[in-house]
């Protein structure tokens, strides 16, 4: 899906990405509360991206040291429910993991510290499609990115801006919050 080009700053990130965590691990009730998480979960990137934040939240910080350790958690402490208002498959974890663009499964890098306002890149498209990947970044945000910015994200050296409207991106792509349509 490509991005809409809308920038966010570090502190809406934040609050979009505690929202999201406090549903996902506090429940929810009532359509409004399903539509909420809905709206945050329109893509496999951006669900997979949310539960590695949500990971993150549930243990005061870091990330999960390797994929069995994700898919353990996910499916111990996220439960049916929770993962059906994601549209996520509760007996095909293993879907999530996989790109709907270039239909490869995610790089992930395991272990990425997050908390309030960090925003590192964590899931990662293989191939993308038409020159652009995607990546996720705990915080809630999907960007559309070229080759070079992809290794600076993957290596761990990239972060944020501090200016929300010097987000990186192609010519017409930028960052957005995962909540917004694409």
């Amino acid at each position: 899906m490509p991005s809409t080009g809308m920038n966010t700053s570090p502190s809406k990130h934040t609050s979009c990405l505690l929202l999201s965590a406090i549903l996902l691990l506090g429940g929810c009730s009532g359509d409004e509360g399903a539509s909420a998480i809905a709206a945050v979960n329109g893509s496999n990137l951006q669900r997979l991206t949310n539960l590695y934040s949500a990971y993150q939240f549930d243990h005061y910080g870091p990330g999960p040291a390797n994929e069995t350790e994700f898919k353990a958690w996910i499916k111990k402490n996220m439960g049916p429910s929770r993962l059906e208002l994601m549209h996520i498959d509760p007996n095909n974890i293993d879907g999530v993991f996989i790109s709907e663009r270039d239909h490869k499964p995610f790089k992930i890098r395991y272990g990425v510290s997050g908390g309030h306002g960090s925003g590192n890149a964590v899931v990662f498209e293989q191939d993308g499609v038409d020159g652009k990947k995607q990546v996720g970044a705990n915080g809630g945000i999907v960007m559309d990115v070229d080759d070079a910015q992809y290794q600076e994200m993957w290596s761990g050296k990239w972060h944020p801006p501090a200016d929300p409207n010097a987000a990186p991106a192609l010519p017409g792509a930028g960052s957005q919050r995962t909540g917004k349509s694409q």
